[in-house]
């Protein structure tokens, strides 16, 4: 007819009987009707019963060791256990023992979709993602705030935090460092018909962040497009060799081009230049030859060139040393000296001076044998 029932510390007992509340025990050695239903609790976790909690609050001793919290459906609630953070609340109603612990909790208003400065930030690691977006601008980066579509302000570099209440909320990233966008292979007909490849490079920086890409869908492509016009209608007006004469003019045409176009991209243009110009096979070929002939002849007439002024500075040392007998005789002197620096030895007889016989040495061919 009896049951014994034994109860921990940690715990406590309902007891139903027939459906009906009728006792509320504590730790120790109980004896029930085997006609009562009992349901045990740990007074560490959260008070969930399958009754409405405000039929069981009729039993004083039950009522003091519970604390009921209400979270409105425009709210989250941040439950702290021992002054620390334990779980969020989502709108409904919770009870939770307090014969443990002390607890205390934090409602936040979520129906204003930014979170409010006050809200601790480290809190977001704990929670889980659901309740919340989170959005990142890094330092080199600016963006646009969209609430239900509709553009709010501009976010600088930061962490931004943002209930998920159901609004859209849309961050829109764009750089602050300057652009660049390469053009390469373009292929393009001179005035005399050859077809060129260009690389071509320019760099923008976004001045207007709050009409960037609005005014203009896909601005790179644009971007890109602007550039391709700009060097065709150039490209097409001359030939080859004043393309090639005047290559740093290609660039600054298309760069007064692109500055023509900065309110419409809302960005401003920081530099725009040829990198490099290929040219069909057999027109380089041609060009090399050419080239090669030009060089060829350069060097014939530097060569003609310092033939002619050696042979003129050998006419004025004759003419000098014809005209001054002592100039005559010092260069007779230096070459002997030349000699003497490359003949181990010479055999000269009385007959004659020195110096005659020197010259006739000189003078003399080497006989055979």
């Amino acid at each position: 007819m009896f049951k014994t029932i034994h109860i921990n510390a940690n715990e406590r007992v309902l007891v139903f009987k027939k459906g009906k509340f009728t006792k509320y025990l504590k730790a120790g050695k109980h004896y029930l009707f085997n006609s009562d239903a009992f349901f045990r609790y740990n007074v560490t976790g959260e008070f969930k019963t399958i009754v409405p909690v405000e039929m069981l609050l009729e039993n004083e001793e039950l009522k003091s060791e519970l604390d009921i919290y209400k979270v409105a459906d425009n709210e989250l609630g941040f439950l702290y256990r021992d002054g620390n953070f334990s779980q969020v609340l989502s709108p409904g109603e919770y009870a939770f023992f307090n014969v443990l612990y002390k607890n205390s909790i934090v409602k936040f208003d979520i129906s204003s979709t930014e979170v409010p400065e006050n809200f601790p930030r480290y809190l977001f690691d704990k929670i889980d993602s659901k309740y919340y977006k989170k959005a990142t601008v890094e330092p080199w980066q600016i963006a646009r705030l969209y609430i239900d579509k509709k553009f709010v302000r501009m976010l600088n570099s930061g962490i931004y935090y943002f209930w998920n209440n159901g609004i859209d909320v849309k961050v829109d990233n764009m750089e602050t460092r300057l652009t660049n966008i390469d053009m390469n292979g373009q292929e393009i007909l001179t005035l005399d018909k050859i077809a060129l490849r260009l690389n071509f490079s320019c760099e923008y920086k976004i001045v207007d962040f709050e009409n960037f890409g609005i005014k203009i869908v896909n601005v790179k492509d644009n971007i890109y497009s602007a550039m391709q016009i700009a060097l065709r209608e150039y490209v097409g007006r001359y030939s080859l060799d004043e393309l090639l004469e005047n290559r740093d003019k290609i660039g600054d045409y298309a760069f007064e081009r692109l500055k023509e176009r900065e309110s419409d991209f809302c960005v401003e243009f920081k530099s725009a230049a040829i990198k490099d110009i290929i040219l069909p096979g057999d027109v380089k070929d041609i060009l090399n030859t050419v080239v090669l002939a030009q060089k060829r002849a350069q060097a014939n007439v530097i060569t003609r060139r310092e033939e002619t002024a050696s042979t003129r500075s050998l006419l004025n040392t004759a003419r000098l040393i014809d005209e001054n007998q002592t100039l005559a005789k010092l260069k007779e002197l230096e070459y002997i000296k030349e000699i003497f620096a490359n003949v181990s030895r010479i055999e000269l007889n009385a007959n004659s001076d020195l110096i005659s016989q020197l010259t006739k040495i000189i003078t003399n061919k080497p006989q055979n044998g």
